[in-house]
Order: C-alpha cells, then structure tokens, then sequence
C-alpha cells in the first residue's frame, strides 16, 4: 500500500529508464563498474567533514573534466564553466549547452534540490537526506562538495528513437593521476575529485526526471567510499532506494517488473544490465529489507558491510539482531509482492511505501497437465488458481530437479476476496524434489491460491534449472495395493498401486511398515495415471512378508491395509 506517493513525471527514470516512450536510457554506472571493476581502493578515502566550508571555487571558474564516451569507450575532454556553488555541490556546465539545453534555471533547480529541499522533505536537500541514511561520501581532494557536471553524454542516441546514457558515477574519479583498465590496460585520467555526470540532451536535468538521475548517483558515490566492488544489482537497488527516499519515484522499474516477475534479482544480463525490471526487482526488495527489517539502519548497514550480494544481506540481516535466512526473506518478499496486505503476521506480506501488483500466470481451468518452466537463481514464478464453477478441493504438486531440491522455496497465499487471509509453505517430500498438497480451502474459504515458487541456490546466481507443475480438483481418488517379488531378480519386490479411475496428475507415496524400519517409496506412472510402481530391496529371506501399507496422493491417504507379498 502506498502511504507515501511522489507524482510520476510523464518520464521515467535511471538504468533502462525511458525519457518518452520511445527513447529510454540507462544508468552508465554498471556500465563502468565492469569496466573498471579491480581498480585498487581510494588511495585517500577520507570522509567529507559535516561542516560548510568556503568554496574553493567560484562562479565563472573553467575547468577542461574528463569524461566518458560510451561509442566506443575511451575518454575525452569537456570545457566546462562553473555556473553555480552551494554548500555541498559546485555546478559545471558544458559550455557547448550552456545558455541552450542549461540554462540559469537549471542550476538553480539543480542547486535548490541537491542543497536545501526535496520533494520528500523541504527542509533537506538530496546530500543531507542521503547522508543521513547511509554515511558520509568520500573525499579524496579535501572540499565537501560534488562536483555536479551537466553535459552531454556521449553515447549511442539517434532521435527520436534509440538509448542514452541518463548520467554515471566513475570510481576512476577517485584514484590519482592516470590509471590503467585492469583488463585491456587502455590509460584513463582521474579528475582527482568526487563528481556526478548528469546528461543534458534529450534529458532536462531541471525535471524530477533529471534530478532523480542525480540522487541515483549519489548513492553510488557514498556506496563506493564504503564498499569498492559491489555487486551490481545490490548497488542498483540501493541507488533506486534512494530516488524513493528522495522523493522521486522509480516507478518506471517497479512497473516493469512486476509486469515481469520472473527475472533474477540477482543475475543481471551481462553483469550491466539495463533492462527495466531488474531495476524493479532489486529497488522493491531493499524498499522492503527497508520496511520490515529495521529501516535506515539496516540500509545504511547494508551499504557498509564488505561483503557483496546475498552473503551482505546475510551479514547485515545477522548484524542487526535478525534470525530469519535470506531465503525465507525473500519467500516472504514475493508474496507481499503479489498480495501486498499489511493485515496479517505483523505486515510482513505487504508494503507501506509502494504498491504490490505482481502479475501471476493465471491457472482458471482444471486439470492442468505437466507443465514445464525454467528459472534461473533467485527469481520466482508466481501461478494463480482461480475456481470457475465446480467447487472442490486443489491438488497441486511441483517437481523439482533432484540436484536442486534444497534450493526450493514453495510458499502458498490464500486469499478471500481481495484480502490475504493466510501464507503457508508447501512441504518437500522427504525422499525427492517433490512439493505437494491438496488445498481444500479451494473454493470454500478461499476463492483464489497464489503459488510462489522460488529457486534460491546458494552461492551462485546465474544457474538456471527447470520444474514442473500439475494441478487437478476433486476428492483424493482411492487405490488398492499389491506388491510380489521381482520374478527375475527375487531380492527386489514390485509394489503397484491402481486408483479407482486414472490419476492424470502427481505422484504417489507408499508408506510401508513390517518390514524394519518404515520404507517411504514414490511410485510413478508409465501409463497416464491407471497405475503406479516402485521397487523396494529386500532380500528373499523368508517365503511371504505381511506389511502394513498407506498411500499418499498430494499429501493425502488415498488408502491403507495390509498385503502380503506374493512370490
């Protein structure tokens, strides 16, 4: 639920994010973070003192900046004039676009914003705002203030259509003297000092749309001082987060994907990914590390913990007194997702800030035969069922690959009418990758079932695995039993279950006891549901066994007795 609500601008923004509908740009920071990914640290990372101190330039200073050329990739030169200098920012502008797409207007929003006064607070500009929730920024040339440079990035735009890159944080701004890419060895220019490049045609820098291009990059400023080597999707998310927490919203990213919930959160094309709803993902999960574990603090922890990815969420989840695994965050996470309702379980299903609308495969007719779906690490599937008509019970089951079967999470959200009434996890079979359950709710006391299958493999993001799902109504069908030795090899019995009338979905569970320990056997199909087998070692030590016997058909008994093992 969305208690906080900055108006969109008719454009949207950072990373993948379209200035119009048919020109979108992306944030060139991932783009530079790769390149430059193994630089050595800040060789001077001191931290910007708190208090105003007098400008070491002033209006109408010249300054030649390098900057970044994205077609191809190589540096070049701007001159650039100083047009305005608040208590924590200077303002260079291209001369080249100074008095067409700049003007006096502009640095003064510019200023007004980054210094005093945001949509989401008045009385506080981007830089307070940003540095009271996750530290300082780096200062590697002893003045406070950041160099805001409102150029005209060069890229790959063609009017009207194409991208551009919207604006960039470099970390070379903060070595010394002329560096060298760890990876090609091609030679770049440090300009020795903590800089922000904010692109001026087609963008308006003036606009919520360009401003919130500004706070996006500050983030990435602060997060470099405290952590060199972030990965990228954590670091995106947070520079999102803090256009939320500035005022200017990062609807575009949170429309995309949710129109789009099966991408990683993690795994972003290329490692610089640029499309919309990864944004989306990574800025609603830390909104949501945000309003269910413990606010700024756990932000700004996150932020500053040296650890990278999943195993910094760990660390800080750890770190701020939390007990429960990323995995299960994250289950939870998809949920509120879809569901967003604050009503049950202390909100943890729910957002305050934004809205939750995550799109789900809608599943209205049954049986629903085998379906196949791949996913790669740390993205979910969300399924719907709907009754239409005939009211009665819910049979699901997920197959999962065997390898992968601990790296599963298969939460289930019952709502009545639009509100969630209740979030249960689906339980594994405890011999195979097999999720199963009859939801006798179905229809009754719940009029929709979200299923939220998740794969969450430890330690690596980019695999990818496929499952399977099934689902059919009615009562349990009942079976009847037999089992008798193998005629071949005798040491093997063949236990066989036949339904009442064929099953065309899910497997079947032998419970079987009188023979030492209880035997739990997974029977399967080979001929569309009219029966299903297994096989049980046991050596042919005595002439007949009596074992006692249960069947479970998704998590229900659909028969019991006892049988004698014919020879």
């Amino acid at each position: 639920m969305r208690t906080m609500r900055v108006a969109a601008a008719l454009f949207l923004l950072i990373g993948g994010i379209a200035v119009s509908q048919d020109a979108p740009w992306v944030d060139g920071t991932p783009i530079l973070t790769e390149l430059f990914r193994g630089l050595p640290p800040p060789v001077m990372p001191y931290s910007a003192p708190a208090q105003v101190v007098a400008p070491r330039f002033n209006v109408g200073h010249r300054r030649d900046f390098f900057a970044f050329n994205f077609n191809p990739n190589r540096q070049y030169t701007v001159p650039s004039t100083l047009r305005g200098v608040g208590d924590w920012c200077y303002v260079y502008v291209e001369d080249s676009a100074w008095n067409g797409r700049v003007t006096a207007e502009t640095v003064d929003r510019v200023l007004r914003d980054f210094n005093d006064s945001t949509p989401a607070d008045p009385s506080q500009g981007i830089y307070d705002l940003q540095r009271a929730a996750f530290g300082n920024p780096p200062d590697i040339d002893g003045d406070p203030r950041i160099v805001l440079l409102l150029l005209d990035i060069k890229d790959n735009f063609v009017p009207p259509r194409g991208s551009f890159v919207g604006g960039y944080f470099s970390s070379v701004n903060q070595q010394r003297g002329i560096i060298r890419d760890p990876r090609f060895g091609a030679q770049f220019q440090s300009n020795e000092t903590e800089m922000l490049y904010v692109d001026v045609d087609p963008l308006d820098p003036k606009t919520d749309v360009g401003l919130g291009i500004l706070a996006h990059e500050y983030q990435h400023l602060i997060h470099y001082g405290k952590d060199t080597d972030e990965d990228v999707w954590l670091n995106e998310g947070a520079s999102d987060f803090a256009m939320w927490l500035c005022g200017y919203s990062p609807s575009a990213h949170r429309d995309a994907f949710e129109s789009s919930p099966m991408v990683s959160m993690t795994a972003w094309p290329g490692g610089v990914g640029s499309s919309l709803p990864y944004y989306g993902a990574a800025y609603l999960w830390t909104l949501y590390l945000y309003e269910q574990y413990g606010g700024l603090p756990t932000i700004n922890a996150l932020i500053a913990n040296r650890e990278n990815g999943i195993a910094s969420v760990e660390a800080t989840l750890r770190s701020r007194g939390f007990t429960r695994s990323v995995q299960e965050v994250y289950a939870d996470w998809r949920i509120a997702l879809f569901a967003d309702d604050l009503s049950i379980e202390n909100g943890r299903y729910g957002f305050d800030g934004e809205e939750g609308n995550v799109s789900a495969r809608a599943h209205p007719l049954f049986p629903i035969n085998t379906q196949r779906r791949t996913l790669v690490g740390w993205a979910s599937d969300p399924l719907s069922f709907e009754p239409i008509g005939e009211v009665a019970p819910l049979q699901i089951d997920v197959t999962v690959e065997d390898r992968w079967r601990d790296a599963f999470n298969v939460k289930a959200a019952f709502f009545s009418g639009n509100r969630l009434s209740e979030v249960r996890s689906v339980q594994r079979d405890a011999l195979r990758g097999r999720f199963t359950e009859a939801f006798t709710e179905f229809g009754q006391s719940a009029n929709r079932i979200l299923l939220s299958v998740s794969f969450l493999p430890s330690g690596s993001d980019s695999v990818s695995t496929e499952f399977q799902y099934s689902a059919r109504l009615g009562k349990p069908v009942i079976f009847q039993l037999a089992a008798f030795r193998n005629p071949v090899i005798p040491d093997y019995i063949e236990v066989v279950a036949v339904p009442e009338e064929p099953v065309e979905t899910g497997n079947v569970t032998a419970i079987l006891a009188g023979v030492g320990d209880p035997i739990q056997l997974v029977l399967v199909s080979s001929d569309g549901g009219k029966s299903f087998g297994g096989s049980v070692l046991r050596k042919a030590t005595s002439p007949s066994e009596t074992w006692a016997w249960e069947l479970q058909h998704f998590d229900q008994s659909v028969g019991n007795g006892t049988v004698k093992v014919a020879r």
